[in-house]
């Protein structure tokens, strides 16, 4: 029954990460554009990752498959587990810090340029690009051969 469940698991995540990666196709599409025309857009796509994927997604992972990875072997997944689980918090840090200048931005109070938020938006766009591909590529390939 168990094995059910994180099978049922493994696929709504890799449904998740094909989501995820379609926003992060259109966060780098949004890169490319005149900075000032797109900030809103940049904004509403940072919120989704907020309220999906940090508050969802990365949950699901962590508390559900994670902790049981580490039930089933503790000493063989517990450092790459950590590693991925410190990504998480290290991505979520970075749309913080992004919608915060946004934010600064908008009230017409100091902060970076509309293109050096671009520029934080790009490298958000790489390392969550190497996450996922950790993830779907190492992570869950370990999970489903346990399960």
């Amino acid at each position: 029954m168990e094995s059910v469940v994180i099978k049922d698991l493994l696929t709504e995540l890799e449904n998740d990460h094909t989501l995820i990666d379609k926003k992060i196709d259109e966060l780098e599409v949004l890169c490319t554009k005149n900075a000032e025309e797109v900030l809103m857009k940049v904004r509403g796509i940072l919120n989704f990752f907020n309220e999906f994927v940090f508050n969802g997604h990365h949950q699901r992972e962590e508390k559900v498959l994670y902790h049981w990875m580490l039930k089933q072997n503790q000493n063989a997944d517990n450092h790459l587990i950590q590693h991925v689980i410190n990504e998480h918090r290290r991505l979520e840090k970075m749309a913080d810090a992004i919608l915060r200048d946004m934010d600064l931005y908008f009230d017409k109070k100091e902060s970076p340029t509309p293109t050096a938020t671009l520029s934080e938006v790009s490298l958000f766009v790489s390392v969550y690009r190497e996450h996922v591909s950790r993830e779907s590529g190492f992570i869950f390939k370990i999970a489903e051969a346990i399960s």
